[in-house]
């Protein structure tokens, strides 16, 4: 928060990238912001480029819109969004989450009657009124086994809840997802802000992770009900949609790297980097087979040789950072 500027209670911080259409939904959906409704919307746009930041911003002049530098990520983006924020809450937000009537209120209700819930969320409903998945366990080599995860939901349930099943009970999972996740401003200055060494995913995992780590409650109510349009920011094109699923295995790494050393890392690295090599190699040598003619395959053509890319950058020396991460950028604009 910047200094002098007075305090309000919430700052609901939108990231933005070329997600207008979603965006113009989801702004529409929260109550309108004002210093007599105690809250702020602040949008971040990851440098668009595209021509539209300035003709939206004037189109909703109660929003805050801040200009990034670059595309560094999500969490470069909320952490900057912080920055600009007044309020003593701060909800961050995907673009393609609409908020329900009277939800948002209801959120903020529960985060007073849990004062010891660090970090709290909501659950979040696909447009098919499923529950979508917004929490789980942490990762560790051992849940990286294919089959794993079903059975601890199988055999302990209460520990391990199905993050896309109904639940009527507060929920303490491990991690809740960073599409909606509440958090006061300065539990977050405490824990060093969101790691933008993660470009796209598993910055919240991150995130709650150091908050467990401090003995803090992560918690998801099921009293809040908000709608996430799923891929309606990342599965627009063929391209966004080969990048974003290459970062989802990449962000993998960057987790283990931060959180895991020595042989752990090493056979959790290797693990993944085996599985995800063979199963995307498998889906490119279909699409080169099928001409490229069927657009899964294509994604995951495209995201096989991103990857191959990737672990012969590491093995030439590079770190596991995504090149489009801030401090990944910076290493390589070194190089």
């Amino acid at each position: 928060m910047r200094h002098g500027t007075p305090r309000m209670l919430l700052s609901i911080i939108v990231v933005n990238y070329r997600s207008w259409d979603c965006l113009e939904h989801c702004l529409q959906s929260f109550p309108v912001p004002g210093p007599e409704a105690n809250r702020e919307i602040i949008v971040v746009d990851n440098d668009s480029g595209d021509g539209r930041f300035d003709a939206f911003s004037q189109r909703f002049p109660q929003v805050r819109f801040v200009r990034n530098a670059g595309n560094f990520g999500y969490a470069h983006a909320c952490n900057l969004g912080a920055q600009h924020a007044r309020g003593e809450l701060l909800l961050f937000a995907n673009p393609d989450l609409t908020a329900k009537p009277g939800q948002l209120e209801l959120l903020i209700e529960e985060h007073k009657a849990y004062p010891d819930v660090r970090i709290l969320s909501a659950v979040q409903l696909g447009k098919s009124g499923r529950p979508q998945k917004s929490f789980d366990v942490f990762p560790t080599l051992w849940t990286a086994v294919p089959g794993v995860r079903p059975l601890q939901r199988l055999f302990r349930p209460r520990r391990h809840p199905h993050p896309r099943r109904s639940h009527n009970r507060l929920l303490e999972p491990d991690w809740v997802a960073g599409s909606l996740m509440l958090i006061t401003a300065e539990d977050l200055r405490e824990l060093g802000g969101w790691c933008d060494d993660f470009w796209m995913y598993r910055e919240d995992v991150d995130l709650c992770l150091r908050a467990r780590q401090r003995g803090w409650r992560v918690a998801l109510t099921p009293r809040a009900t908000f709608v996430h349009h799923h891929g309606g920011t990342t599965r627009t094109n063929f391209e966004t949609e080969s990048i974003t699923r290459l970062e989802t295995l990449i962000s993998r790494h960057v987790f283990i790297s931060r959180h895991y050393s020595g042989i752990r890392a090493l056979l959790f690295h290797s693990v993944i980097a085996l599985n995800k090599l063979l199963t995307q190699g498998a889906a490119g040598l279909v699409n080169l087979l099928t001409l490229g003619t069927i657009p899964a395959l294509r994604v995951r053509g495209r995201v096989w040789l991103g990857l191959v890319a990737y672990y012969g950058r590491r093995l030439a020396g590079g770190d596991w950072l995504s090149p489009r991460a801030v401090r990944g950028a910076s290493l390589s604009a070194e190089v």
